[in-house]
């Protein structure tokens, strides 16, 4: 999914995209700007780097890398009609 930067901002606004935390300099015009975490999984290794104490590693071509980031990210769609069922489902058991 790509969104510009107004519509990143209007999707944290109505509380479908949540990012924590927030810094606004990585708002970019159509995109956010993740930062790297602590720790990577390199493809053909068998355990986890700490990049808190190796600060760079080389990937070989074919090579790919799982990340942790500073940030976590969540996008939440709710349509109309489950929004309708969850409010009429708190509504009955508030009044049970």
């Amino acid at each position: 999914m790509l969104l510009s930067d107004v519509e990143i901002r209007d999707a944290m606004k109505k509380k479908k995209l949540i990012i924590d935390p927030f810094n606004e300099p990585n708002l970019q015009p159509a995109s956010y700007d993740l930062r790297v975490g602590k720790r990577a999984l390199v493809s053909g290794m068998e355990n986890e780097i700490d990049l808190e104490s190796r600060r760079s590693f080389t990937l070989k071509a074919g090579d790919f890398a799982l990340m942790t980031t500073l940030e976590s990210a969540r996008y939440t769609q709710i349509s109309e009609r489950r929004k309708k069922k969850t409010i009429k489902r708190k509504l009955s058991n508030n009044m049970s």
